[in-house]
């Protein structure tokens, strides 16, 4: 698996220095390369991410000279790029996940109904819920809006979904965040406004791939003592099963 998505990977980096886009490895991915110089050895996919700006050049220029064995995905928050030809794409797997940061609104009233209103729409945009994965008001937001989304078609609920993203992108403000990850990471963390603003190449798996250059505040925010191994048992694949 992670031979198969370093192909992808270096693919993509290709892509993105020929069109000018600026792109970071993101999650375990870039922890991988800077504790590992590559994959973490147990992980099972590959992430990056964007700002706005380029998150959408990448995405408008892909679909516009898209490599013929080459497609973009996704019919939840996430949009993935993958192969064509993978048979297990419908499971997310196999596929790189694109994130993206926006800004945090400044006042932390609007940024509060931002984050519900986001937790609202994944809950909409849900095929399948595993309830396991959920606690008190979180379980019950989950089931209340899975059966609000139905109605709706996927294209309008992702739709307001970016829509809801951007708020507060319009000027300037103290914090950034990646607004479409999992359900409980949204309004968990906090990053500086200009941690996106320059990028290095870091080692990855032989190769060099492109991370942001204050990656040390990334991965802080993130993992905490990120250079610190887990522990043994906790050393296992941790594919992202609530985006399904």
């Amino acid at each position: 698996m992670q031979e198969y998505l370093l192909k992808i990977l270096v693919d993509i980096d290709d892509f993105c220095k020929r069109n000018e886009i600026n792109y970071s490895l993101n999650g375990g991915t870039l922890l991988g390369a800077i504790r590992h110089k590559g994959f973490i050895p147990w992980d099972d996919d590959a992430d990056i991410m964007f700002d706005r700006k380029n998150y959408e050049k990448f995405i408008e220029r892909f679909q516009q000279n898209q490599p013929d064995e080459y497609e973009i995905i996704g019919d939840t928050w996430v949009k993935r790029v993958t192969r064509k030809d993978n048979p297990r794409k419908q499971m997310d797997e196999g596929c790189v996940d694109l994130f993206v940061m926006d800004n945090i609104p400044n006042n932390p009233v609007v940024s509060k109904v931002k984050n519900f209103t986001l937790k609202a729409l994944q809950g909409m945009l849900k095929k399948k819920i595993d309830y396991r994965q959920y606690k008190g008001i979180n379980k019950v937001l989950v089931a209340i809006t899975h059966v609000m989304g139905k109605p709706f078609g996927t294209k309008f609920k992702q739709k307001m979904y970016m829509s809801v993203s951007k708020w507060g992108n319009r000027k300037k403000t103290k914090k950034k965040n990646i607004y479409n990850s999992m359900f409980r990471q949204i309004g968990l963390f906090e990053y500086s406004q200009d941690m996106m603003d320059n990028y290095i190449d870091v080692e990855f798996e032989n190769t060099e791939l492109r991370g942001i250059s204050d990656y040390h505040q990334y991965l802080t925010v993130a993992y905490g003592d990120y250079m610190k191994l887990p522990p043994v048992e906790k050393r296992r694949p941790m594919h992202k099963k609530e985006q399904q």
